[in-house]
């Protein structure tokens, strides 16, 4: 009879304060107390598994600004910043969540190419999913709220469907020539080359930029022919910013008088923008 009232009892208590799981429930209240410190994520963008394109997503969540940093496997990254730090921390941890305790996929075969991997680490454990077959219910939603919480814009930014702006260049020189009955330019400039000249755009518009220094302005309405030349220096290079200056040297033909003027040029990598800061 004692044994039947405890059994009855513990029946009322389980009934009254419910079941605990030691599985995914456990993992959903450990998670959502925990401190996330860094999640990256690595995925495939292409169909080619002869030439796979691969990119790697990054968030260090300790760092005072709080970035994503995207890159491609030949080196180049690109970064946005962050401003809804606990949106994406708490969407992070949801994927803990969703994934329950497993710290792999099903659908993941060790003879098939990688095609996602996402790790998560917390300042109490490590959270690790992958697949080789097909991405998560929740990928979609996962980019959406980058997409929503940074200043990327749509899922080019993250190497889907346009991966030439992740190219690669190296720095070569080119020099402006031009000349009339006014002035005779001599103006060398760094020039952004790669294979595809995706770079084009940039190049041009520092073309255009150098031609607004406004010491040039000195022939406009001269009767005297002025002759243009500098040098220039790179003072600044990142991965998304590239700053020039240019010491500008300006002399009427036939004239001692020397006028020198400095410019810096902006060039930024993310916007394809560049701008003079004088």
């Amino acid at each position: 009879m004692k044994k039947i009232l405890i059994s009855v009892m513990v029946i009322l208590c389980l009934s009254i304060c419910g079941c605990e799981n030691t599985g995914k429930d456990v993992t959903d209240h450990k998670i959502i107390n925990e401190n996330l410190l860094r999640c990256e994520i690595t995925y495939r963008v292409n169909d080619d598994k002869a030439n796979p394109v691969l990119f790697s997503l990054a968030i260090d969540f300790q760092n005072i600004d709080l970035l994503m940093d995207i890159s491609m496997s030949n080196g180049k990254k690109i970064s946005y910043l962050i401003n809804d730090e606990s949106r994406v921390s708490g969407f992070f941890k949801e994927i803990v969540r969703a994934s329950s305790n497993n710290r792999s996929n099903s659908n993941n075969n060790g003879e098939q190419m990688l095609l996602w991997n996402i790790k998560i680490e917390s300042d109490a454990d490590k959270y690790i999913y992958l697949g080789s077959n097909e991405f998560p219910d929740y990928w979609d939603e996962l980019f959406e709220v980058l997409i929503e919480t940074t200043e990327a814009e749509t899922l080019e930014d993250f190497g889907f469907g346009d991966t030439d702006k992740y190219e690669t260049y190296t720095i070569t020189e080119k020099t402006l020539n031009e000349s009339n009955e006014a002035f005779i330019k001599e103006i060398k400039y760094p020039y952004l080359e790669n294979k595809k000249d995706y770079f084009k755009d940039i190049n041009e518009q520092i073309e255009d930029v150098i031609n607004e220094f406004d010491v040039f302005r000195m022939s406009d309405d001269s009767e005297i022919q002025w002759s243009y030349w500098n040098t220039y220096e790179i003072v600044e290079q990142t991965y998304d910013n590239i700053i020039v200056k240019f010491n500008i040297t300006a002399y009427p033909v036939g004239n001692p008088e020397l006028k020198k003027e400095e410019y810096l040029l902006n060039i930024d990598l993310i916007t394809e923008t560049v701008t003079i800061e004088k």
